[in-house]
């Protein structure tokens, strides 16, 4: 829009300040001055916009970079995550069956304890002399 209009002023201009330098004998003059000052707000209007646009789209691009980096991470964390939940759940399949293992192996040592314990006392009965109490003497 703002260089369109520059280029309408320009044309429309143009010729009058080429004929500026030669003074000019008619009744109706296009006011020069008045159109550079005009020519100079839209050039600059032009300017600042494309300083605006420039840094939109560098901050854009620096954004979608810093987007894709940031999925690309999030990918690889998900996947991470992801393996190591396959290799823990294997692992806690593992356990379980060891500790249910474990188990079984220490009821049958208490119950081999239980039935030592167990002859101990009769032999202890059998071996070991007790005195006699005084009064059975």
């Amino acid at each position: 829009g703002v260089q369109m209009a520059l280029k309408v002023l320009r044309d429309y201009y143009g010729q009058s300040f080429a004929q500026m330098a030669q003074p000019e004998t008619s009744t109706h003059s296009k006011s020069g001055d008045a159109a550079s000052s005009i020519i100079g707000i839209l050039e600059v209007a032009e300017s600042d916009f494309g300083k605006l646009l420039a840094e939109a789209t560098e901050s854009e691009q620096s954004a979608a970079a810093e987007y894709e980096e940031l999925t690309e991470d999030n990918k690889v964390a998900t996947a991470e995550k992801k393996t190591d939940v396959k290799y823990k759940s294997k692992e806690i399949v593992e356990l379980q069956h060891d500790l249910s293992e474990l188990s079984g192996d220490r009821d049958n040592e208490q119950e081999e304890l239980d039935s030592v314990l167990e002859y101990l006392s009769k032999l202890n009965d059998k071996c070991v002399a007790k005195p006699e109490p005084y009064e059975e003497r």
